[in-house]
C-alpha cells in the first residue's frame, strides 16, 4: 500500500491515476472495518454510522450523481473503517504480536524511504516530487509520516534499550534524510514540537537536551534546504518572512497558480454560507474525485481552479460535507487520542504531539485523505498506548524487586 505509487510513477513513469488499485485498497480497508464493527463500542458504531447518514443527507440535498457520490464517500469511510478495525485489534489476544510486527514494519518503511527519496532527488531535485515510496507529490504526507514514526521508535528505544531519549533519537535521525531532500516548509515548525514531546520536559537537563536536539535538527535541515533548484542560505528567515507567509497562505485568489491555503478555507466557508443546507451538509461528496477514470462533476469543473493544488483538510471537509461532517470527523479523530489499552492511555506529551499533527493537517494538507497515512497515524496511537503499558509493567516489576530486596 505504501509502495505502488512509487513504482507506478517514478519507476515505470505511468502518471495516470490508478483508479482500480485505489478502489481495491479502499474496498479492503472498508471490509476490515465492517468485519470489526460488532467488536466496537456502541459509541464508536454510532459515530461511524453518522458519517454515512450525513453523506446520504448531503447526497439528497445537493442532487449529486450517484457515481460521484459513491466515489467521494469511499475515501471518507477509510477513517471510521481503520478506527473500527484497530479498536478490534486492541481487544484481541494478538495485540502484542501486532505491536511487534508493526514496529518492524515501521522501521523497514523508514529505511525504504532513503533509497526512494535519493532516486527521486536525482531525477527531480529538491521538490514536492520527493515523496519517497508514497510517490511523487507526496512530500507533505511523507514528512508527517516520518515524524510520527520516529516519535514512536524513539520512545520504543528509550523504553527497551536506553533511558536517555536523546540517545534513543540520535541514531534514528538518519531517517530524516527524505525530509531534508524535499521542500516541505512545515518541517521547521514540526521539529521544535517533535523534540519537546520526545524529550518530555521534566527537569533542567531535559531543557538542555531539547535545546541541543532542536539546534542539531534545524541546523542539519537548514544547511541542505533548497526551494526547488534555488539554494537558500537562511531558510528559516525566508520561510517566516512576513511577505512570504502572506503570499504562501493568504494571497488573493487571482494571484498565482495555486490558491493559498488560508484563502481556500475562507473561500470554502463563504461558499457554503450562501445556503443554509450547504452550510450544514456541504457542496458535494466526490467534488475532489474524478478526472481520470471517472469524469468530474459539473461542480468540480466549475470550481476546478479552487479544488486543485494544496488542500487543507478542513477545506476538503467543508466543501464535501459542510459543518456537520467537519465537526463529526474532528470529534472522531480527537476521540481516538483518549482511547485506552488495559486502562493505560497516552501521556500528555504524546497527546500534544499527535494533536499538533492533526492541527497541521487541518490547516496545511489533506493527509487524512491518504489511506496509508490514516492507517499509520491511528496504528501509532495504539502502539503508543501499548508501549505505555509496557513501561508501566516495567516500573511495577522494578518496584516489586525493590520491595522483595528490603523484606
Amino acid at each position: 500500500m505504501s509502495m505502488y505509487k512509487f513504482v507506478q510513477k517514478d519507476i515505470l513513469g505511468i502518471q495516470e491515476n490508478s483508479f482500480i488499485v485505489d478502489l481495491l485498497l479502499d474496498a479492503i480497508l472498508i471490509y476490515l472495518g465492517i468485519s470489526a464493527f460488532n467488536k466496537n463500542t456502541n459509541h464508536q458504531k454510532i459515530l461511524s454510522l453518522l458519517v454515512i447518514a450525513f453523506s446520504i443527507l448531503g447526497f439528497a440535498y445537493n442532487s449529486t450523481d450517484i457515481i460521484t457520490y459513491l466515489n467521494g464517500l469511499r475515501e471518507l469511510l477509510i477513517i471510521p473503517a481503520v478506527i473500527l478495525f484497530l479498536e478490534a485489534v486492541k481487544k484481541s489476544p494478538l495485540v502484542l504480536f501486532f505491536f511487534k510486527e508493526v514496529k518492524r514494519f515501521i522501521f523497514f518503511f523508514l529505511a525504504l524511504q532513503i533509497p526512494c527519496a535519493l532516486y527521486q532527488f536525482s531525477q527531480y531535485g529538491a521538490s514536492d516530487k520527493v515523496g519517497g515510496s508514497l510517490g511523487a507529490y507526496s512530500s507533505g504526507i511523507l514528512t508527517l509520516t516520518i515524524f510520527i514514526s520516529l516519535f514512536f521508535l524513539t520512545l520504543f528505544n528509550s523504553t527497551f534499550y536506553t533511558k536517555s531519549r536523546f540517545k534513543a533519537l540520535l541514531p534514528l535521525t538518519v531517517f530524516l534524510l527524505p525530509v531534508v531532500l524535499n521542500e516541505t516548509k512545515i518541517t521547521f515548525i514540526i521539529i521544535p514540537i517533535f523534540i519537546l514531546c520526545v524529550i518530555q520536559v521534566k527537569n533542567f537537563r531535559s531543557i538542555i537536551s531539547i535545546s541541543i536536539g532542536c539546534l542539531i535538527l534545524i541546523g542539519a535541515v537548514s544547511s541542505l534546504y533548497s526551494d526547488g533548484t534555488k539554494k537558500i542560505n537562511n531558510p528559516i528567515k525566508e520561510i517566516f518572512n512576513k511577505d512570504f507567509l502572506e503570499k504562501y497562505l493568504t494571497n488573493e485568489v487571482e494571484k498565482g497558480e495555486d490558491v493559498p491555503r488560508f484563502t481556500k478555507i475562507a473561500f470554502a466557508s463563504k461558499l457554503i454560507s450562501e445556503d443554509s443546507g450547504n452550510f450544514l451538509l456541504g457542496m458535494e461528496y466526490g467534488a475532489f474525485k474524478g478526472g481520470t477514470f471517472l469524469k468530474t462533476s459539473p461542480f468540480a469543473q466549475k470550481y476546478n481552479w479552487l479544488l486543485l493544488g494544496s488542500r487543507p483538510y478542513i477545506f476538503y471537509l467543508l466543501i464535501t460535507g459542510g459543518l456537520l461532517l467537519s465537526l463529526l470527523i474532528l470529534y472522531q479523530i480527537n476521540k481516538v487520542l483518549y482511547a485506552q489499552f488495559l486502562n493505560i492511555k497516552l501521556n500528555n506529551f504524546q497527546t500534544l504531539f499527535l494533536r499538533f499533527i492533526i492541527i497541521i493537517i487541518m490547516l496545511y494538507n489533506d493527509a487524512f485523505r491518504d489511506r496509508f497515512f490514516i492507517s499509520i497515524f491511528f496504528t501509532i496511537q495504539i502502539l503508543l498506548t501499548v508501549l505505555n503499558w509496557y513501561e508501566m509493567r516495567k516500573i511495577q516489576y522494578c518496584q516489586k524487586i525493590k520491595v522483595h530486596l528490603y523484606e
